[in-house]
């Protein structure tokens, strides 16, 4: 269970950097207070109970059909990074759309035909992506961006918003377990743990080299100073986490045919533009309905007095 966990949130927006960028290292040191923020948000929003979700059918129906759209939309992301992956890395003619093949067939096999497959992908996508930032911890700092230092609100605001989004994701691997259980719970702890960890070494390696802060690959930058063999450490690392996110969502979404054909169309779209803007709206609606189920009294729904 952990490793699922953590599969299904270190994507490749946490692998190539541009995720630990975004909401944490443009802080400077405030980040880690922002990445705590963030691994309090992801426990406590994997441990609560839902009661009003699964005891009122609106709220159940609405549920099921913002999830179900995150996970296609995020499919169809991590799908067009897998090709994007293999365009940066395969010279050849039709790399990418090889790749968005291959890709999505690894994602089917590991979700349907292999039962530990999202925990095997997310154990060799954890070592990879450490034994990248660990290398790049040691490689010469570039400091020449400027960084708001003085932001502490503003960075635990920007990691209480990192928590909710990816809980969200974290909502398809626990569906399929026991809410209740206190071995669940210690899952979601370990689970967040790790990803705590992963983003202070990740913000610890940009904060050395804040010259990349605005690239849409930080980690490819800092990987490509140890040459071809850094390069290629990277998309390892890239496409694995690609891989683990991929085969959460098609878990999730129950391998259907319908929903393995909008995860291809969504794909279509191109990696950015889901990130950038169906990813957040799917993702902070799933989050805003988790927190009305938890805390909310009205038994008719959030439309009616």
């Amino acid at each position: 269970m952990m490793w699922e966990l953590v599969g299904a949130v270190v994507g490749a927006g946490l692998a190539s950097g541009r995720e630990i960028a975004a909401f944490f290292s443009r802080f400077g040191y405030a980040g880690y207070a922002g990445i705590a923020a963030a691994g309090v948000v992801l426990y406590l929003l994997g441990t609560m109970r839902y009661p009003l979700i699964f005891r009122y059918a609106w709220m159940e129906k609405l549920w099921k059909i913002l999830l179900s759209a995150l996970l296609v939309a995020t499919g169809g992301a991590m799908l067009s990074g897998g090709g994007e992956v293999f365009a940066l890395t395969l010279p050849v003619r039709g790399a990418y759309w090889l790749g968005l093949l291959v890709t999505l067939l690894f994602s089917w096999l590991l979700a349907v035909k292999i039962p530990d497959g999202l925990s095997h992908i997310s154990q060799a996508m954890m070592i990879v992506l450490l034994v990248m930032i660990g290398l790049s911890l040691f490689t010469d700092p570039q400091r020449g961006i400027y960084i708001d230092t003085g932001s502490v609100p503003a960075c635990l605001l920007s990691g209480i918003k990192y928590g909710g989004f990816n809980a969200a994701l974290q909502a398809s691997v626990l569906a399929r377990s026991n809410m209740s259980s206190p071995c669940q719970r210690r899952s979601v702890m370990r689970a967040c743990i790790v990803i705590t960890i992963v983003l202070c070494l990740g913000n610890a390696v940009l904060l050395r080299q804040s010259v990349i802060l605005r690239e849409s690959l930080p980690f490819l930058k800092v990987a490509s100073a140890y040459g071809s063999w850094g390069y290629c450490l990277f998309a390892a690392a890239l496409y694995l986490a690609i891989l683990s996110t991929l085969v959460a969502c098609v878990k999730g979404v129950k391998c259907s045919a319908l929903s393995i054909g909008g995860i291809l169309i969504v794909s279509f779209l191109g990696f950015t533009g889901v990130v950038e803007w169906v990813y957040p709206l799917l993702g902070g609606s799933c989050f805003v309905l988790l927190l009305y189920a938890k805390f909310s009294k009205s038994l008719a729904g959030p439309f009616h007095s």
